[in-house]
């Protein structure tokens, strides 16, 4: 289940919990203030445990607790950006920890994200010819796309329905299930599966990482103006 601090403190909860529960990877939000507000089912089930979200943080070690706090600081002083501090350790498993600064009707949020970063050069010769194939037309096919399909992209292959796709980029489902459609069709591949590992064996999902946090961003605060 998911931790909240209080209640609600606007609308945008509810899409930022929609986008961030996309993740496999443990995710928590927190305000400037030091006060956590929400995170991830990933977050509640490989870092939280029995913990209220607001327990969390004390229970690192101090180490490890500092180093956090530190990188939140730095990332604060960017206007818009990502810091990635590789192989911390949190409670005895090591990842990198991204953190991003989000500003959502005048609020300075950070995104606390835990991951691991695959850092190993893709071989093509390692897959299927045809996998190989489809690879390469997916990276001559990326710059040719236009921003909005690239959004739509991103989230489709995070695991977003067209439905939530629509509301968070303020289009129709239909626009939304056409474009996806066209770019199935230029890579030559007909089921969403095939999309989905695509996309994520060449990398391109962590290239795409800030593109998604973009359209959270812009997005989201023009879901609270509705």
């Amino acid at each position: 289940m998911n931790q909240t601090i209080n209640e609600p403190k606007g609308i945008y909860y509810h899409y930022l919990q929609k986008i961030i529960n996309l993740s496999a990877d443990p995710i928590c939000l927190r305000e400037n203030s030091g006060q956590f507000l929400i995170c991830n089912h990933s977050f509640t089930e490989k870092l939280l445990g029995n913990l209220q979200l607001t327990e969390w943080l004390p229970t690192l070690d101090f180490e490890t607790s500092y180093k956090l706090s530190a990188l939140e600081l730095e990332v604060q002083a960017l206007d818009f950006g990502i810091i990635i501090e590789e192989n911390i350790s949190v409670k005895g498993h090591r990842w990198d920890f991204i953190i991003s600064k989000l500003v959502i009707e005048g609020i300075a949020l950070t995104l606390w994200q835990f991951s691991n970063i695959y850092r190993k050069v893709i071989f093509k010769n390692k897959f299927s010819p045809g996998i190989s194939a489809a690879i390469e037309r997916l990276e001559k096919l990326l710059p040719e796309l236009k921003d909005s399909h690239k959004s739509n992209l991103t989230l489709y292959c995070l695991g977003a329905s067209h439905g939530l796709i629509a509301r968070i980029l303020n289009i129709s489902e239909g626009t939304s299930k056409n474009r996806i459609k066209s770019i199935q069709e230029r890579l030559m591949i007909e089921k969403k599966e095939e999309l989905f590992v695509l996309f994520h064996i060449s990398g391109l999902s962590v290239l795409l990482y800030k593109r998604t946090l973009q359209i959270l961003v812009s997005n989201v605060t023009r879901l609270l103006n509705k």
